[in-house]
């Protein structure tokens, strides 16, 4: 009677039919511990920064400055939704005669 050692070592590489089993290891040619500069895609953008904390309130007033850090032009009576696919959409109204923009959940 063979040893298991010995039936391990002869038919580790097949399965039960016969046929060749894949190997455990990967074998695209990377190597997994390589950290530092030598990393081909290092993560570089830093951390994440909200485009405005009002933006994720609805009902929030956002003014001309606000929005143009926004990247948008106020236009009265526009309504942009799903601003950057956020969930929420800004409408240009004017409150007491002043522009501005009101934050609102998208459906």
């Amino acid at each position: 009677m063979k040893s298991f050692k010995q039936f391990f070592l002869e038919y580790r590489h097949n399965l039960a039919d016969g046929t060749s089993a894949p190997s455990i290891q990967a074998h695209n040619g990377k190597n997994p511990n390589i950290v530092g500069p030598d990393k081909k895609n290092l993560h570089t953008i830093g951390p994440y920064k909200k485009m405005n904390p009002k933006m994720n309130v609805p009902g929030s007033i956002l003014t001309p400055q606000e929005l143009s850090e926004l990247g948008y032009d106020y236009e009265h009576g526009k309504i942009l939704n799903n601003v950057r696919n956020g969930g929420f959409g800004i409408e240009m109204t004017s409150i007491n005669g002043q522009p501005v923009g009101r934050v609102f959940k998208a459906k």
